[in-house]
């Protein structure tokens, strides 16, 4: 009876993804654009697009991802004719209400945005970071720029607005939006065995989820995504790792770089650790995340989360 007992507790265990979790030692915070953001960091994307002081309304220069931290700022002067003088990106201290101002409640003759999903608009003048999601439900969508002036025929000059974009460039790099417990797009999994996502079972680095490995064979299994990035450019890929006291032969890494395979090597990992890859891309720029072990023969496992790349 208690083999049959400790039997049916590792069962369960498996369907679990691990039978307890280790705790966690001290790692570094995930990085996240948001914070890369705040600290100043070198934003994903960068643009400038001029907007002349007669424009209602054009495209900024990026679409928007889930997940993207935006950093909006203007320099310039329009003139309005003769009705008001000339104005920098923040127009005057003038809050519009009525008539046929673009941005009812906005600042006259200012530089402002708005979102094309549910039409908020903000004053796009030098916005510090700014988190969409707190604008709109997330998912893609496009900012539009404009002057906030109801007679914009006459004006002349306009505003030069940079727009810097930080994105992670690995898709649900926390496995927050994976719908179930499978692995699901824009992850993939290779080799036979067992491997899935933790959904808010107190596994996960940061938030609720993340994906692990488990087995007791002698096969390679991996989780991978397919990332498309820059030709010819520099890359950091950093993620958060923990495995089981028995281990195999742990490789994280991508293929396809400029070198064609950039990987590192990992074995027992006590407590979730942070990993990371700088890397160069080729001709194409897109590359294939992966993180997967050789099992030992004996049941082990691999818990991952907070994968992210960004630019180096």
């Amino acid at each position: 009876m208690r083999k049959l007992f400790l039997l049916a507790l590792t069962m369960i265990g498996l369907a679990a993804g691990v039978l307890s979790a280790p705790a966690a030692s001290a790692a570094p915070a995930p990085m996240t654009p948001w914070s890369r953001c705040g600290a100043g960091q070198a934003p994903t994307y960068t643009a400038t697009k001029w907007v002349h002081g007669t424009t209602y309304l054009t495209p900024a220069p990026f679409a928007l991802e889930p997940g993207d931290v935006i950093h909006v700022s203007a320099t310039g002067t329009i003139n309005t004719g003769g009705w008001s003088g000339s104005h920098g990106p923040a127009g005057n201290s003038t809050i519009t209400w009525g008539g046929n101002w673009p941005h009812q409640g906005g600042r006259a003759y200012s530089l402002y945005g708005k979102f094309r999903s549910n039409n908020t608009k903000f004053l796009a003048a030098n916005t510090g970071c700014l988190d969409p999601a707190s604008y709109y439900s997330t998912g893609a969508d496009t900012i539009d720029l404009g002057i906030n002036d109801e007679n914009l025929s006459d004006n002349t000059g306009g505003f030069t607005v940079t727009m810097r974009v930080y994105r992670n460039l690995v898709k649900d790099g926390g496995f927050e939006r994976q719908p179930n417990r499978g692995v699901s797009a824009p992850w993939t999994a290779e080799g036979p065995d067992h491997k899935g996502v933790d959904i808010r079972l107190g596994y996960a680095n940061s938030g609720g989820n993340n994906a692990f490995i488990r087995t007791g064979s002698r096969n390679w299994n991996a989780v991978t995504q397919y990332v498309p990035l820059r030709p010819y450019a520099s890359y950091r890929m950093r993620v958060f790792l923990r495995t089981s006291a028995v281990f195999g032969a742990g490789y994280l890494g991508v293929r396809g770089a400029s070198a064609g395979l950039v990987e590192r090597p990992y074995g027992v990992v006590n407590g979730y650790q942070e990993h990371t890859i700088d890397f160069s891309t080729g001709a194409s720029g897109a590359v294939t995340v992966f993180l997967g072990y050789w099992a030992p023969g004996t049941d082990s496992w691999v818990q991952m989360d907070d994968f992210a790349i960004y630019p180096a």
